[in-house]
């Protein structure tokens, strides 16, 4: 998971210089290397498509940010509850 979290770096530093489509890429690049090694429910999963809505909110996609966190809280929920702070944080303030 390693490669993933420098590709997930590099995706938030892109991210908060609005070079979205950059972004976008390190995000997706993360998110399959974290599919491929720990499958669909895992927390990093989840981190990975919560970059992801980030990355779309900036780009005014809103419906698919909503999707991406959409996704990473159900994972959350899943594997932690949704009393956990991971998952409050989310349903209480969606665009972090």
């Amino acid at each position: 998971l390693d490669v993933a979290g420098s590709y997930m770096g590099m995706g938030t530093v892109y991210n908060s210089q609005a070079r979205y489509e950059q972004a976008l890429e390190m995000h997706q690049k993360a998110l399959e290397i974290t599919l491929r090694l720990v499958g669909d429910d895992h927390l990093a999963v989840a981190g990975s498509h919560n970059n992801i809505g980030s990355v779309y909110v900036g780009q005014g996609r809103y419906e698919q940010a909503l999707e991406m966190y959409q996704k990473a809280l159900e994972i959350r929920i899943r594997l932690v509850g949704e009393d956990h702070l991971t998952s409050r944080s989310l349903i209480l303030i969606p665009g972090r």
